[in-house]
């Protein structure tokens, strides 16, 4: 049944390539009462709602998904005694597109993101929460980084032709290809980096990483100001200093490893990072 459940998932990322999505099972479930009828009951099980984004790998998710659905049906018949799972009537794959608002004004970052300090979080009054990221990694201050008065005077350097604010994922690469930068733009949920966009630009010293952050009111670009240092804060138990490939969050202990490209041909696809708290 996993099998079948995960060409499903695969089927319907093709065709739209990020999906939120969860499990919902029915089960027909009897048992016998005192006068010596039968009672029937047919309860729903679901999982918890998943994030998959294109070329994810869902095999961890999807054993997840089953174990939560499967204890719930445990937990079921426990109490509520001398059930019997009779049959399984169905189990629904539902999904719907993800598909990030734009990012807007500021939010207060998760204390958890907050404690690596290696991350820029203006903040600004207006919509432009990705205009003023972007300048805050060309024109990095050192006191009072967060204060959107340091970078007003930027503004005008920029070629911000065709664009509107706020500024939504799709338009990023628009925003490289007319500024001559480099711009990755990174995830954070439920405890998991997670490459959002990445960079087709190569502009050496100029590359920029942004944290996009939403929640069901708002939406938020960051300047991430190390990312070594952002996911070695939360991802690396030993404490020693490594530098992450931007693409596959894969630290490594010596930067010439990540120059190296070779030494990523084994992977294919995109990474998730579980931070450590």
């Amino acid at each position: 049944m996993k099998l079948e459940v995960e060409q499903e998932l695969n089927i319907r990322q093709k065709k739209v390539r990020d999906v939120k999505w969860y499990l919902n099972v029915r089960v027909d479930m009897v048992r016998n009462i005192d006068n010596g009828t039968k009672e029937k009951t047919a309860p729903h099980f679901r999982s918890k709602t998943y994030t998959s984004l294109e070329n994810d790998d869902n095999d961890h998710n999807l054993n997840e998904a089953f174990q939560k659905m499967n204890g719930s049906l445990e937990e079921f018949i426990h109490k509520k005694s001398n059930w019997i799972v009779n049959n399984v009537l169905g189990l629904a794959v539902n999904t719907v597109k993800y598909s990030p608002i734009s990012g807007s004004s500021y939010m207060k970052l998760p204390s958890k993101l907050y404690s690596s300090l290696s991350i820029t979080n203006i903040k600004n009054e207006d919509r432009k929460c990705f205009l003023w990221s972007v300048l805050a990694a060309l024109h990095p201050v050192e006191r009072n980084p967060d204060r959107v008065s340091h970078y007003m005077k930027y503004e005008d350097s920029l070629n911000l032709t065709g664009f509107d604010f706020p500024v939504s994922l799709s338009k990023v690469e628009k925003f490289e290809k007319q500024n001559s930068l480099s711009i990755n733009v990174f995830g954070w949920e439920d405890g998991e980096v997670f490459p959002l966009y990445m960079t087709k630009m190569s502009n050496g010293s100029n590359e920029i990483d942004l944290l996009y952050l939403s929640n069901d009111e708002n939406s938020y670009y960051c300047w991430i100001t190390n990312l070594s240092r952002f996911l070695g804060h939360t991802h690396n138990k030993s404490h020693t200093k490594l530098h992450y490939c931007h693409r596959y969050l894969h630290g490594f202990m010596y930067i010439n490893y990540i120059v190296n490209d070779s030494i990523f041909k084994k992977y294919n696809t995109q990474k998730r990072v579980k931070m450590i708290f």
